[in-house]
């Protein structure tokens, strides 16, 4: 016959049992759920980061100044075609113009690469993602006097040296 303490103490041990799987269940399936939603946010910050570029593209799309627009159409502007584009200077404005630019690869960005006056190295400029149609205006800031423009896809956010092989290098020494 068991002793009617010891069917007490067994019976209070069960729910303890109970409760330690429970636990390592919610343990177990928390790791699974954090991981999951560490990928989702990743995938969350590249998309984020990918609308961000585009809706700087559109603004500049949208807002042409008028700086901008009469660089595009004056009769003294210097236009340089490069593939799929015209890399354009007037006065104090240097414009990189894109149609036909395929979006770029997941995690990559297209950026923007100037040489300046009398150097061969390319300096890092500004990064940005064509709209749906592949179309792109760019102002390349504090470029104007440049003398040669480049265009690359980077990883988002850019980098302070080309990653890949250019898509072209365009000089613009006048001839």
């Amino acid at each position: 016959m068991q002793d009617p303490s010891q069917a007490s103490r067994q019976r209070r041990t069960w729910p303890a049992y109970f409760v330690a799987v429970a636990a390592i269940v919610i343990a177990v399936a928390s790791i699974f759920t954090n991981a999951t939603l560490r990928s989702e946010n990743a995938a969350l910050r590249d998309r984020n980061a990918l609308l961000v570029q585009r809706e700087r593209t559109e603004a500049v799309r949208r807002n042409i100044d008028h700086g901008m627009l009469a660089a595009l159409v004056a009769a003294d502007a210097e236009h340089f075609p490069v593939q799929d584009g015209d890399v354009v200077r007037y006065r104090k404005t240097l414009l990189l113009v894109m149609h036909r630019l395929p979006p770029a690869p997941k995690g990559k960005i297209y950026q923007a690469w100037t040489q300046a006056h009398g150097s061969q190295a390319l300096l890092p400029s500004v990064t940005f993602a064509p709209d749906p149609q592949g179309w792109v205006i760019v102002a390349l800031p504090g470029s104007a006097s440049a003398d040669g423009v480049a265009l690359s896809l980077e990883p988002y956010g850019g980098s302070k040296a080309p990653t890949s092989a250019p898509l072209f290098i365009r000089s613009l020494m006048s001839t």
